[in-house]
Order: structure tokens, then sequence, then C-alpha cells
């Protein structure tokens, strides 16, 4: 299937065009964003878009921000598409502002190889949808959350008047093409104690822990972390970056179950029905009020979720 047409298809089956708007790609330099992001480029503008390709040098971590002519331009459109090798710029103020202004965000979330042999099935597209309201709902209208899993997470924090959002495909205004879809809340800072155990995955990374990292949570901050050297540096570092960086920031419950790989630790693993994630950082992007300089993704497998008193996950699968 020729891919640009398949792209076509994507991206009126998410609601993510509309005739004539201006429109902004995004993307690192590398090789197979930049290529990618010119082949979107095309497709917008033979779409009958006022299309305009922005490359910069990839970002090392999530929260760093894109250069200052990029997030000037990122307000002045009005739709982005994202599309990132490594870390996004999904959680930076240049994000931030742009979608405070109206501007839509779109992250593109496949090769160029996948995009031109994915079929979108509808029916899949309206089960994510469903799904991650459901639980948004759940998650803005609870007080306190409680996070357990077989490897040993065992954490708790307060979710009380904090926004949740729903990340999924066809979401016209925080969509993601074509699979990835989660939904997520920001728990209240100072609040978060007990245990996380990361036995999938670092987001970015692009590989699975050999052995379980082990974090301590106190008054809302990771104050201990034991497990791999590797991983353990990698981690601890990233804590350690600003004042805010040890800030458990964010529970997300990943709502896309029809990811065309098996489990590999790559970002899209993230949104894999049966995982959910939290995060250190930043978080005043999603509705939080921390800022720092990172905000990292650390995947769990086989979540049980209780909000207030009711389960809504077990075990990884969703009982609302």
């Amino acid at each position: 299937m020729d891919v640009k047409e398949n792209i076509k298809t994507m991206l009126v089956a998410c609601n993510a065009t509309n005739p004539g708007e201006k429109v902004l790609v995004v993307c690192d330099s590398t090789p197979r964003p930049a290529h990618l992001g010119q082949t979107l480029l095309e497709t917008l503008l033979e779409m009958g878009l006022d299309a305009t390709l922005a490359l910069f040098p990839p970002r090392l971590v999530d929260g760093a921000e894109p250069p200052a002519a990029v997030a000037a331009a990122m307000k002045a459109v009005d739709a982005i598409y994202s599309i990132a090798e490594g870390a996004t710029i999904s959680h930076t103020t240049a994000r931030k502002e742009s979608s405070a202004l109206g501007v839509r965000w779109h992250l593109i979330t496949a090769s160029e190889s996948m995009l031109s042999k994915y079929e979108l099935k509808a029916e899949d597209l309206e089960l994510v949808a469903e799904r991650t309201k459901k639980l948004s709902h759940a998650l803005r209208t609870s007080k306190t959350a409680k996070v357990t899993t077989p490897a040993g997470t065992d954490i708790t924090f307060d979710i009380v008047s904090r926004a949740a959002l729903e990340v999924y495909p066809s979401n016209p205004n925080n969509g993601t093409i074509p699979f990835y879809a989660e939904s997520a809340t920001t728990p209240i800072e100072g609040t978060a104690q007990g245990t996380i155990v990361v036995d999938l995955a670092i987001r970015n990374r692009n590989y699975l822990l050999k052995e379980p990292l082990v974090i301590t949570v106190k008054d809302g901050h990771a104050v201990k972390m034991e497990g791999a050297k590797k991983d353990y540096d990698i981690l601890w570092g990233i804590a350690t970056t600003d004042e805010g960086a040890s800030n458990i920031a964010e529970l997300g419950i990943g709502t896309c179950h029809f990811l065309p790989y098996p489990l590999a630790g790559t970002s899209l693993d993230f949104a894999r029905y049966g995982t959910a994630h939290l995060a250190i950082g930043r978080n005043n992007d999603i509705g939080g009020k921390t800022m720092s300089k990172v905000h990292q993704d650390i995947l769990i497998d086989r979540p049980t979720i209780y909000l207030d008193d009711k389960c809504v996950m077990k075990d990884g699968e969703i009982q609302i």
C-alpha cells in the first residue's frame, strides 16, 4: 500500500485534519523521523493543508524544550504533528502554551514502513476511545489511587480535583496516530507513599529490564532506588536532575489492545493494554504543579488499581 495514501486514510479516520488549516510537522533530525516528516509534509500538502516542516536535534529526555523558533511556530498554527525517534516534546512548556491557545496536538507513533502496511479498524478505534474515556472519568471523579502489581509495586496517592488526560487515536485534540492510547492523571504533590517496582521498561531506552528497579517513595518523591547498575544510573541520574525531578508525577494506564508486535520496551509499549506507567519529574503541563527539566515514564506490568474503594483494573484487566 502507498504510504501517503495510507497516512491520508489514517488522518481522516483519526479526525486529525480539517481542510485549509495551518499545520506544523515537528520532528527530530535523525534519519528515520526526518524522512517520515518529509513524507508527512508532502501528504498534508496534497490534502490541501498549509503545512510546514521543522527539524531540530533530538532531545535526550522527555521535557526538554524545542528550539525557541520552533516553540514560536507551534503557537501560530491550527495543529501540530510530532515525530521523534526517542524523547518527544509532549511534556514541554512549548506544547503546553500552544495547547492553551487551542492548537491541536497529534503524535505520530509508527515507522514509515508500518504506516504503509497497517490498516486501522473502526471497531478498534471505537473500543479504545470508549475504554480511555471511562478510565479518565473514573480518575477525575476519585479522591485517592492505590496501585499494586505482582512484582511488588504498592503505592498510594491523592488525585482529588486533578485533571485526567484522554489520549487515543481518534481524539481530535490530543490524538496519536495510529496506536498510542492512555488515560492519565497527576498525583497531588507530597501525597505519594510506598514502593514502585519497575519490572518492564524505562521509556525511550527501547529494551526490557533484565531485573526490576525498586523505588522507595516518601512524601511524593523517589528517595531511594535499587537495581542493576546500568538502569539505576539512568533513572537515578534523571531523578536528581533538579529539585522537581524526583516528584511522582503521573499515573498512566495503557488502553491500546491492537499494538501489532510483542512487548519489547519501546515507547509504544507504554500504551499497551494490561500495563500502567508512573512517572517522575514534571507534571505542570498535564494538570499538576511541579516544574522540572525532565519527565520520565517507567512501565509496570499487570497492575491492580483502586480508585477510592473501587477496583477499576485487576491484574491488567479493566473492571469498569
